[in-house]
């Protein structure tokens, strides 16, 4: 007991315990440069820490000038990838029908409820899946 304080007796402290894993990571790859109608195969890998296993991951794309912080400027590049491990890898494959810049995403979940994303607008409740969980692609008009 400290000077100026006194116990309070034997239930005086508690402890308490945290525990927690950290989110998972992602990253993303695949072409940069595209024509209308032109499919790009785009490969994500994600990583988890200890404390957790991967659960989920999803791939996105949006326009570089849509509002990113809105859910319905991104559509989905297939179904949601079931994961497993502390590392999986899962592709998905997209073409685009109008020429213009787009974002590319991985989004990548844990077993204990830990997600990130690529989204270059980062919401509340996520966390960024770290430096290439996003690229650019340019899809060109056909010549």
């Amino acid at each position: 007991v400290t000077a100026g304080w006194v116990s309070c007796g034997a239930n005086d402290a508690i402890t308490v315990t945290v525990s927690s894993s950290p989110p998972p990571t992602a990253s993303i790859t695949g072409p940069t440069t595209l024509v209308v109608g032109q499919s790009g195969t785009y490969t994500a890998t994600a990583n988890q820490g200890s404390g957790s296993t991967l659960s989920k991951g999803q791939m996105y794309w949006a326009p570089t000038t849509a509002d990113l912080s809105k859910a319905s400027s991104w559509t989905p590049i297939g179904t949601d990838e079931t994961l497993s491990g502390s590392s999986d890898t899962f592709s998905r494959s997209n073409s685009w029908s109008s020429s213009g810049n787009y974002y590319v995403t991985v989004n990548a979940y844990n077993a204990n409820g830990g997600k990130c994303t690529g989204n270059p607008t980062v919401t509340a409740g996520w966390v960024s899946c770290g430096a290439n969980d996003a690229i650019t692609v340019t899809v060109g008009a056909v010549t």
